[in-house]
C-alpha cells in the first residue's frame, strides 16, 4: 500500500485514539510498516478512516493478522466484524492458507475472534511462543553447530 504523509497522519490519530501509541513514536516506521504489508481501510461518510485491519502474508500458505482496530466511537457496530470478514475473504483467496493472530486474553476480545472462526492454538494441540523486543530487552543464546 503507497502511504503519503496525510494518510499516515490519519492512521496514527487513529492508533493514538484506540491507546496504542507505541506505534506513533514513529510515523515513518509506521509508513514502512503499512507499505510492507497487506491492509483494509474503512472510512466514514466524511471520508475518515475509522479503522483498520492489517496484515503480513507470503501470499500462499501463511497470513499473520498484525492489527484491527476501529476508533472507539464507531465500535460495537459490527464494522470491526465486517472489516475482518473482508480481510479474511481477501487472504483466502490466495487458496488454503494458516491464519494467525496475537491478541488480548479477555473475554470481549476472545468473543470476537471466535464469532469469526479462530481457535485457539491450545485447542489444536498447540502453542505459541513469541519474543516481543518492544517490551524488555532480550538476550539471544549462542546457537552451537550441528555435528554430522
Amino acid at each position: 500500500m503507497n502511504i503519503d504523509s496525510l494518510m499516515i497522519d490519519e492512521i496514527s490519530e487513529l492508533y493514538k485514539s484506540v491507546g496504542w501509541t507505541n506505534y506513533t513514536k514513529d510515523t515513518a516506521r509506521l509508513a514502512r510498516a503499512f507499505e510492507q504489508s497487506e491492509s483494509l481501510i474503512k472510512r466514514n461518510g466524511e471520508g475518515k478512516i475509522i479503522g483498520i485491519v492489517r496484515w503480513i502474508t507470503d501470499f500462499a500458505t501463511i497470513a499473520f493478522i498484525q492489527d484491527i482496530l476501529i476508533h472507539p466511537r464507531y465500535q460495537r457496530q459490527g464494522i470491526g466484524k465486517v472489516l475482518l470478514n473482508e480481510a479474511l475473504e481477501k487472504i483466502t483467496s490466495y487458496g488454503p492458507v494458516q491464519i494467525e493472530l496475537l491478541t488480548d486474553d479477555t473475554e470481549k476480545t476472545k468473543k470476537f475472534y471466535e464469532s469469526v472462526g479462530f481457535v485457539q492454538v491450545k485447542e489444536m494441540g498447540g502453542i505459541s511462543y513469541v519474543i516481543d523486543t518492544r517490551r524488555k530487552k532480550v538476550l539471544f543464546g549462542k546457537i552451537g553447530r550441528a555435528h554430522v
